[in-house]
């Protein structure tokens, strides 16, 4: 009887998430701008503005978001948030990414981007 109690609770939990699948949308992620703060001599701090939209009629709530920026394909840096934010139900909210950024990381990329004036970036 134990190995059926097993089962059926396997069973039943995968039902259910599969169920969750089909009745929760991904949120919709837009980024609204970036801003620079902490500007000093060795480094400064990326803001990225994002709009999160969440479409469900649960909360969202994101303990913690581990990320990487490129910059034109190759890694800046990876760092991740240091509180949780809850997205309301049938709601939007600004979420705001911080990025310390390292000077020396980037100095090879900076020359192409001013003299191309445009870079490629992508947030991981």
């Amino acid at each position: 009887m134990k190995n059926t109690s097993w089962i059926f609770i396997f069973v039943f939990l995968c039902a259910c998430s599969s169920l969750v699948g089909k009745f929760l949308e991904n949120p919709k992620i837009e980024l609204q701008n970036v801003s620079v703060q902490d500007i000093n001599f060795s480094g400064c701090k990326l803001m990225f503005h994002l709009k999160v939209e969440n479409p469900n009629k649960v909360d969202i709530k994101v303990d913690e978001v581990n990320y990487k920026i490129y910059l034109n394909d190759k890694e800046v840096t990876t760092t991740k948030t240091e509180s949780s934010v809850t997205i309301p139900a049938k709601s939007e909210a600004l979420v705001d990414l911080p990025l310390p950024v390292e000077y020396q990381k980037i100095w090879p990329d900076l020359k192409d981007l001013f003299e191309k004036k445009s870079a490629t970036y992508k947030i991981e």
